[in-house]
């Protein structure tokens, strides 16, 4: 997929499946990640992701900049929304998708 510069996504979540998204090249991929309540609504409880296969504590909302070549580890049920970073240009991405049930 390719995000044109300041292009976002809607903020979501999956499921019933964990995706990986790894920033292919171009420029920075900026994500937000919210847990979610059992009332499906957002939490501002701290979560951590696996960000290049180490795992990195964020706050709920804070902004990971993924620069090309990083990846990151989203489990199910992870609201979250993506955009290429203004100022550094288009970017492509890849998300894979596990857990499938």
């Amino acid at each position: 997929m390719h995000l044109a510069e300041d292009q976002k996504s809607v903020i979501h979540y999956h499921k019933s499946k964990m995706e990986d998204i790894i920033n292919n090249g171009g420029g920075n991929i900026l994500i937000c990640f919210w847990k979610t309540l059992p009332d499906g609504k957002l939490s501002d409880e701290d979560l951590t992701l696996m960000v290049d296969a180490e795992p990195r504590l964020l706050k709920a909302g804070e902004e990971l900049r993924l620069a090309p070549g990083q990846s990151v580890t989203i489990p199910q049920k992870t609201f979250h929304k993506f955009w290429a970073q203004k100022g550094r240009g288009g970017c492509d991405l890849s998300g894979s998708f596990d857990g499938l049930r």
